[in-house]
């Protein structure tokens, strides 16, 4: 499935898959359990339908999710008391940042 840059690339578990980049590319990987994407689903519905199959989902806007991805990478390296709670919201914020582009 042939992407471009700015979008968000989603994979249902157990999915094979595999990417091709061009040279000098840059990006994200984020990869969430599956008992978390089924307890979001639940808690949300509206998200369940981005989970059904593979989907590229373009973005038009780079420093709303790659600007979260960024700050759930410092997130993921910082040990101390709530940092479960800190980690949990960003990838639900970032789900809700291209439901909301969708709808503009």
């Amino acid at each position: 499935m042939p992407f471009d840059a700015l979008c968000l690339r989603l994979v249902p578990a157990r999915t094979v898959h595999g990417f091709s980049y061009a040279a000098n590319a840059s990006g994200w990987v984020l990869t969430v359990a599956d008992a978390y994407m089924s307890e979001l689903t639940a808690r949300e519905p509206g998200f369940a339908g981005l989970f059904a199959a593979p989907c590229c989902l373009p973005s038009s806007t780079e420093d709303g999710l790659e600007g979260q991805l960024e700050r759930l990478a410092q997130k993921l390296v910082w040990i101390a008391p709530g940092y479960a709670a800190a980690i949990e919201g960003y990838p639900q914020n970032d789900l809700l940042l291209y439901r909301r582009e969708q709808t503009l």
